[in-house]
């Protein structure tokens, strides 16, 4: 089973195409740096500052579209693990599928942070310590549908974050191991949650990162 990534016909994006002409891609990277490199060429910096301005909301946007459809594809799919399954340990040191899935709760709560602080402190460096947290919150012994309910009400308080974030606050920088943007973070949220839900569900590999 694949997830289709959602947002492709986002209400904005035939809006850029015909103020700049061409295909709109959201990317990051050299590619990115090379096209504004050549968009510089040709428009006036006001502008070309409309057009980045798009690129982001449009970005965002499909984080938001497709962390919504993640939700709605997937709870069921938690839903449908028997409790075994859920609680079973592979190998004493490797996570179990509830483990999994807390581990996935305290990437949102580190995420929730991230996207938070960096809109009102420049940079700040947020990290954590993956196996202590699901550790210590005793993932092991939760009962599995209340894990499943907590999963899905924080990511739906993210989605309210991101809906909620600016154009402007979007750039702002945050500090992990790198240095990436808010926009950046929010989609490389979904990429993380991806892999690790088909990896607790035995579905086809995502990769990552």
């Amino acid at each position: 089973m694949h997830f289709k990534q959602a947002g492709k016909n986002i209400a904005g994006k035939a809006e850029l195409q015909k103020m700049f002409g061409g295909e709109s891609e959201s990317r990051e990277g050299p590619e990115v740096r090379k096209e504004n490199t050549l968009l510089l060429r040709f428009f006036p910096t006001s502008k070309l500052r409309n057009f980045r301005t798009y690129q982001l909301i449009l970005l965002m946007q499909e984080a938001i579209k497709e962390l919504e459809q993640i939700i709605i594809i997937y709870q069921p799919l938690l839903e449908k693990i028997d409790t075994a399954s859920f609680s079973l340990k592979p190998l004493p040191n490797k996570w179990s599928k509830k483990e999994i899935l807390g581990h996935l709760i305290d990437s949102a709560q580190n995420n929730i942070r991230r996207f938070l602080v960096g809109q009102y402190e420049d940079q700040p460096h947020i990290e954590y310590n993956q196996d202590q947290w699901v550790t210590i919150s005793d993932y092991q012994h939760y009962d599995e549908r209340d894990l499943i309910r907590f999963w899905v009400l924080i990511n739906k308080h993210i989605i309210r974050i991101l809906k909620n974030t600016s154009s402007h606050a979007a750039k702002r920088l945050v500090r992990k191991q790198e240095i990436h943007s808010i926009e950046w973070l929010a989609a490389d949220y979904n990429k993380h949650l991806l892999h690790h839900l088909h990896y607790l569900l035995e579905m086809e590999p995502v990769p990552y990162p």
